[in-house]
């Protein structure tokens, strides 16, 4: 009686070969898709930064604007340092006013002012002075990598505390808090700053 033949493993080794395959493309393709999602990662975080930085020129530029403005160095058509020269001038406690020169000029309140204030509130009866406004100056906003928005600020006059004089009899100072805002490319970028100025008698 004959031995019987052996069948060829052919088939075998071809399916090995076809798993191991698929198992080398599936590997390739979720390092492909791993790469490809760390450089979005790295897009956005890098867009986002720009954003940010942006945002922070913008408040800073509004910060040096709004101390132009306690200063009155713009135009005469313009500038109201005159208000600040007042001491005896009230501000407002919403930063609002009838008389348009008290626009953004705030006076105490709880919460504080900054707190209180909309900077999202870009209309004429805002209670926050758009850069430029009453120094004349110019700043680039609208599409593309510029702010959304202009940027904007509000003035607190504060009290100065003499040491060795009787606070509650104390004049009126001249130092003053600003708080500004700048926006990124897209409205859900901000950047909010403070500083503390102090004008310097004419």
């Amino acid at each position: 009686m004959p031995a019987p033949k052996r069948r060829c493993s052919s088939h075998h080794e071809e399916g090995i070969a076809l798993v191991t395959t698929l198992v080398v493309l599936l590997a390739v393709l979720l390092l492909s898709a791993s790469a490809a999602r760390n450089v979005l990662l790295a897009e956005r975080a890098t867009r986002n930064e720009r954003d940010y930085q942006i945002a922070l020129q913008s408040a800073e530029a509004a910060l040096a604007d709004a101390e132009l403005d306690i200063d009155g160095t713009a135009g005469p058509e313009r500038a109201r340092g005159e208000v600040f020269d007042d001491p005896t001038l009230r501000f407002s406690p919403d930063c609002t006013g009838a008389d348009h020169r008290l626009r953004g000029l705030c006076e105490g309140g709880e919460p504080t002012a900054w707190l209180r204030v909309d900077f999202d509130d870009f209309s004429a009866a805002a209670p926050t002075v758009a850069f430029g406004e009453y120094t004349g100056r110019r700043f680039q906003s609208g599409a593309g990598s510029l702010p959304v928005q202009m940027p904007r600020y509000i003035i607190e006059r504060l009290p100065l505390k003499t040491p060795g004089k009787d606070a509650s009899t104390a004049a009126r100072s001249s130092v003053y808090r600003i708080t500004a805002v700048g926006f990124g490319p897209t409205a859900a970028t901000s950047v909010m700053l403070q500083s503390y100025y102090r004008r310097v008698p004419k």
